[in-house]
């Protein structure tokens, strides 16, 4: 492995490696969405699970009184396509065909506690004002 390589590796799973290097695994895309919402104001938490039969991570944000989650892994697509959004602002049912066992955590806070996930019932409206 190169030493860039090795470089790009060790940051792949944090914000840095999603939005310094543009090369990330889930952790670094939940990371980078969880920064971007943090300055946004817009109340999110990085959610763990399985997606497709291996550990998976994304988000939920509270949205107009009500979770949704959002997986920007999924939504990312290939150089010139347009991205994925099934995945944005979608509801339990919706995730729940392609994710499970959903729990959140908050290591630092709460030592390694989990916590289930809220529910996310109600699936985005787009205003047509």
């Amino acid at each position: 492995m190169t030493p860039e390589a090795k470089e790009q590796a060790r940051y792949a799973s944090l914000d840095y490696g999603a939005l310094v290097n543009g090369k990330a695994i889930c952790g670094g895309y939940a990371n980078a969405f969880q920064f971007l919402c943090e300055r946004l104001e817009v109340y999110s938490i990085i959610v763990h699970g399985d997606a497709g039969g291996q550990g998976h991570t994304w988000n939920m944000v509270w949205l107009d009184g009500n979770w949704y989650h959002v997986d920007v892994t999924w939504m990312d697509s290939e150089e010139g396509a347009a991205p994925d959004d099934y995945f944005f602002l979608a509801s339990d049912r919706q995730m729940e065909k392609t994710h499970s066992e959903f729990y959140w955590c908050r290591a630092k806070a709460e030592n390694n506690l989990l916590f289930p996930v809220p529910k996310a019932e109600k699936e985005w409206e787009v205003s047509r004002r």
